[in-house]
């Protein structure tokens, strides 16, 4: 009779070890999978190595968009702290671009959204 409950202790801590690695191994797995970057194709990632041109243009009254002109693609860009002396139409200008999350006007479109660094007027 001890040989059998011992049996069964033995195959119930076999059970519980099992169960414990595999809720580790698909914890792990799952914390691999929302690691991975996201590759949505309208948005523009932190450009710190390399300053962006872009030209100024004023849509509306409150809406000021840097049109930028990449080899693939032209992307929209919603300045938050863009400078009034620099809200010019159609004004080239060279900045650092930081993303962020502020929203932009509802009717200002947009492919990003984000804060400028050291900009400088072009001639």
């Amino acid at each position: 009779m001890k040989y059998i409950y011992f049996k069964l202790k033995m195959c119930q801590m076999k059970l519980l070890i099992c169960f414990c690695l595999l809720s580790v191994s698909m914890a792990c797995g799952n914390m691999k999978k929302q690691e991975k970057p996201s590759t949505e194709p309208d948005k523009v990632s932190n450009m710190d190595e390399e300053r962006m041109v872009g030209t100024v243009r004023k849509e509306k009254e409150g809406c000021v968009l840097i049109h930028v002109k990449t080899e693939d693609r032209d992307i929209l860009i919603y300045p938050n702290n863009l400078d009034e002396r620099f809200q010019v139409n159609n004004m080239r200008i060279k900045f650092f671009f930081y993303n962020s999350s502020m929203p932009s006007p509802e009717d200002c479109f947009a492919n990003a959204r984000g804060n400028l660094g050291d900009v400088t007027p072009l001639r």
